[in-house]
């Protein structure tokens, strides 16, 4: 009885250390730190908006959902918000837009992005804008969006 109980230990403590070693070479792997300073912040503005854009196309809302934080929200010029999933449940796709990054303002590990945005097939106004963004688990997630009253284009600074 005694070296059935041994070799039942054995056995348990094996499986034990097996089961460890399996697993260890499965585990995930950490995700990439923010990084500590973008030498280009207008530029990253530019790629962030730009996928953001193209992931409103028909097709893409995998992409959108992944793209946008859980925290994410939209405040629009006339007053109305709405947050993921309010916005997942209805947001609108876009004929190609013409943006212009005024300023990028990075403090690890949120890019805040202030941008006019303008309708290519009606360029008589453009949209003042306000993009931000996170370095969350590895990856720029879009956390807020809030769009302006229209101005007219001369009122883009450079």
């Amino acid at each position: 009885m005694k070296r059935t109980r041994t070799l039942a230990l054995t056995l348990a403590a094996a499986t034990v250390v097996a089961g460890g070693v399996a697993t260890q070479g499965m585990a995930a792997k950490a995700p990439a730190p923010a990084p500590k300073t973008l030498s280009n912040p207008e530029l990253t503005c530019q790629q962030l908006i730009g996928r953001f854009f193209n992931n409103l196309n028909p097709g893409r809302t995998a992409q959108l959902t992944a793209f946008l934080a859980g925290s994410f929200i939209i405040y629009r010029a006339d007053g109305t918000h709405a947050t993921k999933a309010q916005y997942l449940a209805n947001y609108p796709t876009y004929t190609p837009w013409g943006i212009k990054v005024g300023d990028g303002d990075y403090d690890s590990p949120t890019l805040t992005c202030r941008v006019h945005n303008w309708l290519n097939a009606a360029p008589t106004s453009v949209t003042p804008a306000l993009y931000t963004f996170a370095w969350i688990r590895g990856s720029w997630r879009m956390t807020s969006f809030a769009k302006f009253a229209n101005v007219p284009p001369s009122a883009i600074d450079n």
